[in-house]
This record gives C-alpha cells, structure tokens and sequence, in this order.
C-alpha cells in the first residue's frame, strides 16, 4: 500500500514539473527579434521528460508484476536524472545567471527531479520489502 501512495504522489510531482516548466517556471521569453533563447530548447526537453516520466508512473501504479515495475522504477530513475541535467549540462542556458532560466527555472526543475528520484527509490524499495515479506511468509 505504501509503494501505491507513493506512487501516485509520484505521478502528481512528474504532472507538477511538466506543467510547471510550462506555466509558473518556464524559461527566458522570447527575444525582441521573434526568437527563442537557448534555455527554451532546455524548457521543451524537461516538458517532454516531465511527461514521460509521468506516463512511466502512471503505468507503474496499474502493473502487478513486480518486476516490470521495477524494471519501470529504475527507468524513472533514470529519465528523472536526465532531467536533473538539461538545464546547463545538456542543454546551453542564457549567458548571464540573473536570468529568469537560472533563476526560476533551473531550480525548480532540480527540486522536482530529485523529489521524483526520492519518491521512486522510496516506492521500489517498499514493494521491494512487501515482496521480501510474501516469500518468507510461503
């Protein structure tokens, strides 16, 4: 039951970062001239991880074969670390670090990436104990 709990909290944090990016959190605004600043490529990709790992969860909580949602769990995992990389590490950022992509966006997008890791270790090791705990029962 624990591991479902967090799970769906789970999901909640992958939907809040991906609409986030988009609307309270996004990245630098478009320039005088009409186009885009290199952070909001770095915008785009986080919107699409958020997605994805929120798709990945919400599989996650209708799975019964624990090792499917491990195997699931630790793609989280992973996805969730990319995204802990886009903003300066993948993806180029704006020049300057008072700008709004390093200001509002980058952090946000570390605090939930490492949330979603948190939540996703925490949920596979509990399914991993309640599995543990049925085959000593047998």
């Amino acid at each position: 039951m624990k591991s479902r709990i967090l799970n769906i909290i789970q999901i909640i944090a992958a939907a809040a970062l991906a609409a986030g990016v988009m609307t309270a959190f996004t990245a630098c605004e478009l320039k005088d001239d009409g186009t885009w600043m290199h952070c909001h490529g770095a915008q785009q990709l986080v919107f699409g991880l958020g997605i994805a790992i929120t798709a990945v969860s919400v599989i996650m909580l209708f799975l019964k074969k624990k090792g499917i949602r491990i195997l699931l769990g630790l793609a989280n995992i992973v996805l969730a670390v990319v995204t802990l990389a886009v903003p300066g590490r993948i993806v180029s950022m704006c020049m300057m670090a008072d700008m709004r992509c390093h200001m509002v966006m980058k952090p946000f997008v570390i605090l939930m990436s490492i949330v979603i890791i948190v939540l996703t270790v925490c949920s596979l090791i509990f399914a991993l104990k309640k599995s543990r705990t049925n085959e000593k029962k047998k």
